[in-house]
């Protein structure tokens, strides 16, 4: 419409050829006006719009853009927000004067390039735009009276370019060709645009325009699609599953780590591989004991730096053209569940993180050290569930069903320092000071990686070409994610993830390092079915993935050898050992003696009144118990942090969770005796209870029956080993005799 009356202000001839190739040529050089009206209008014929297809979204950037009509693939990036916007008025003239001639009455078909100026504007300037487009078909001296018809529903959403890294340099994210990691707010007018979800990939195709409320580039889009990149070839998963037919489940494993050592060129980390294919082939969900759960895999990879671990994942990512590896620089809560952003016009609205952007797909967070605990616990809920919720300024809710790989190096004790490997008793404890207990728990595979290859190892010329079947795992992770199959455990299966729970809740639950929990045998049912996916144990339909017991038995055993070498069994044994009993409190009392020197009664007081302090503050500790500061207060404090009976908080101590245990056995003895006695003539008194008679009276029989004769042998003379006989002798019988003497038993 725009054109036709340009061209009618130039005098061309309505309808003429003149006029057809006026418009066609400035159509085809300013696009300001939408094809299809064009060629109605001036009834042409055989006339394409010319589509130009971008590879990445950043593109629209360049000068060359502006006006064009692209097409380009993206991620949307947050909730649509709906506008109502007028798309044809009536215009009339209200000037009565009789020297005044136009037109009284017009309709007007606004151009779609309009529409984005009536976004958050107020009534007042909606009118005023509205009255500039209605000038331009009437004189200066035309009184208009604007009437809006007809409206329209455009939506503003938020979209990514679609990347499978990004690392920061400086304030800015780029992708690994250096391209700008940039959000675009783009405009949508397909009327029949649905389902349009975060995390969602789509294919736009639109016109390049300066956005009107802020001169930045957008895309007015006039045609968008849901992108499917789960497409895979079936005879290369065919070739893949017969070539597995002949190998049991250990054979093929390490087929894949060797092949795949061979491509990536990194060298014995075979855990840090299967960790990897675990995670990204994980089902999204699985029916396990009658009911759905879900089965994307949370997962975690810690050692130190520059010992592959990063760039094997990255390698697998590659492998398999699909996925995301991120760097720690975005590891925060706004960089991977989002954040309320604030559009020009003081509206709000929900841009979401990494984590909703790859949705039903997958993420490995690099450097996710930088995250600190509490990020972490915020986190663990959305990740559990697979829902981000944000309810700040703006509220949105988005899926984020993400298979998720956390790679970081150990904290140290600030939480800020990153620490060695070797810096830790075992590797297992490299994870204290980056996660909180409930996020541990939480996660359903961890491997550990020290710098343990050997330098001739990693420096290795090596010429070995891998199998090209190798590749056909990307074929196989797109008919993973696709869900086109059922997930099925063979007979006997269940009963075998049960035993094996038991087996490892066995040898590695620990309430420190909670790896093992008590749900695992949902974890094993979920790392089973993705080992069954990633072996190709399909049926003859391939619509069916079979979970046998080789698959349960395998996971069980790369857990026990995972977990074993990482020092869990040792730890949970010596939790079991820390279980208090009457000895272990005999032990804790002589060492509080030999400290204080203090007596037996004295060292239970002491114990009883700190296990029961919320703060053990040691000048408090001193005038309680009238202890001096260097040689009775101090060395008890520092025996009673190594045995982790307290622990060391800002300017106090604290109860620990053996000192907790310390404290329940005391007041259930107590409670246990005092029930005992009441049973005598002679009760103890609640004084006394507290005080720790009873205990007293335990301990003090222990002692006696923990005494024994000693005898030397070269004169037979024998002896009891309490304090003073011990002193006597030293002083006086080892001068005359041999001091290797002989233990007799009372």
């Amino acid at each position: 419409m725009q054109l036709r009356k340009k061209s009618q202000s130039l005098g061309i001839k309505t309808g003429s050829k003149d006029e057809e190739q006026f418009v066609v040529k400035q159509y085809i050089a300013n696009r300001t006006e939408p094809f299809e009206e064009i060629a109605r209008n001036v009834k042409l014929e055989n006339i394409t719009d010319p589509i130009i297809p971008l590879e990445k979204l950043n593109q629209i950037d360049d000068s060359k853009y502006p006006n064009k009509t692209i097409q380009v693939n993206a991620v949307i990036a947050s909730n649509s927000v709906s506008y109502n916007v007028p798309s044809e008025i009536n215009v009339q003239c209200t000037n009565n004067r009789k020297e005044h001639f136009c037109r009284r009455d017009e309709n007007i078909i606004l151009d779609i390039n309009e529409y984005p100026k009536f976004v958050e504007v107020q009534d007042y300037k909606r009118e005023q735009i509205l009255n500039q487009i209605a000038k331009s078909s009437f004189s200066s001296d035309c009184s208009l009276n604007i009437e809006e018809i007809k409206t329209i529903t455009i939506k503003r959403l938020r979209v990514r370019p679609v990347v499978s890294s990004l690392y920061k340099k400086a304030s800015t994210f780029f992708d690994d060709d250096g391209n700008e990691w940039t959000a675009y707010d783009v405009y949508v007018i397909q009327e029949d645009a649905k389902n349009i979800e975060a995390g969602k990939e789509i294919r736009i195709t639109g016109q390049v325009i300066a956005d009107p409320k802020n001169g930045k580039v957008t895309i007015l889009v006039s045609e968008l699609s849901f992108v499917d990149d789960n497409i895979y070839d079936l005879e290369n998963i065919k070739e893949l599953s017969k070539f597995y037919k002949t190998k049991n489940v250990d054979e093929i494993m390490s087929w894949l780590s060797k092949e795949f050592e061979k491509y990536s060129k990194i060298v014995k980390r075979e855990n840090v591989t299967e960790l990897g294919l675990l995670s990204m082939f994980s089902p999204l969900h699985i029916e396990f004991e009658g009911k759905t759960i879900p089965a994307w895999l949370k997962t975690v990879v810690i050692g130190d730096s520059t010992t592959g671990k990063s760039e094997t994942i990255r390698q697998l990512i590659v492998l398999c053209r699909i996925g995301q590896i991120i760097s720690g620089e975005m590891s925060s809560v706004a960089g991977l569940a989002g954040a309320s952003v604030q559009a020009g016009g003081g509206q709000w609205f929900t841009d979401f993180g990494v984590l909703v952007l790859n949705d039903k797909k997958f993420l490995a967070i690099d450097g996710a050290h930088k995250l600190r605990k509490d990020e972490i616990d915020k986190l663990a809920e959305a990740e559990r569930n697979g829902k981000i919720a944000i309810n700040k300024a703006a509220k949105g809710e988005a899926y984020a069903r993400t298979r998720q790989i956390k790679i970081l190096n150990p904290l140290d004790e600030d939480g800020r320092t990153t620490a060695t490997m070797d810096s830790f008793l075992f590797p297992v404890n490299s994870l204290q000071y980056s996660f909180q207990i409930q996020s541990i728990a939480r996660i359903d595979l961890c491997c550990f990686v020290t710098d343990d290859v050997d330098v001739k190892d990693r420096n290795v010329i090596s010429h070995q070409q891998h199998d090209s079947k190798l590749e056909h795992l990307s074929d196989l992770i797109r008919f993973v994610w696709s869900n086109n199959y059922n997930v099925k455990f063979d007979d006997g299966v269940i009963q075998e993830i049960l035993d094996q729970a038991i087996f490892l809740e066995n040898k590695f639950k620990s309430e420190e390092y909670p790896l093992i929990t008590n749900d695992q045998k949902f974890k094993l049912a979920k790392l089973s079915a993705s080992l069954a996916v990633i072996t190709c144990s399909f049926d003859d339909t391939i619509s069916n993935v079979i979970v046998t017991k080789e698959h349960v038995q395998y996971i069980s055993k790369l857990i026990d050898t995972e977990y074993t070498k990482a020092g869990l069994e040792k730890i949970s044994k010596q939790n079991k050992f820390d279980q208090i009993d009457t000895e272990k409190l005999y032990d804790i009392s002589e060492a509080i003696i030999s400290k204080t020197h203090v007596t037996r009664e004295e060292s239970i007081e002491i114990l009883s009144w700190i296990t029961k302090q919320s703060k053990i503050i040691r000048d408090e500790l001193m005038d309680e118990f009238a202890l001096s500061r260097d040689n009775q207060a101090q060395p008890l404090l520092t025996y009673l942090k190594n045995e982790k009976i307290i622990k060391t908080s800002r300017n106090h101590y604290s109860i620990a969770k053996k000192g907790v245990a310390i404290a329940r056995f005391l007041m259930d003895f107590s409670a246990s005796s005092a029930s005992r006695v009441a049973k005598t003539d002679t009760p103890l008194t609640d004084s006394e209870i507290k005080r720790g008679v009873s205990i007293l009276s335990e301990l003090e029989r222990l002692e006696r029956l923990k005494i024994h004769t000693f005898k030397c042998n070269d004169c037979n003379s024998e002896w009891k080993n309490t304090k003073e006989t011990l002193e006597e002798i030293t002083k006086n019988h080892n001068s005359e005799h041999s001091i290797v003497m002989m233990e007799v038993l009372s």
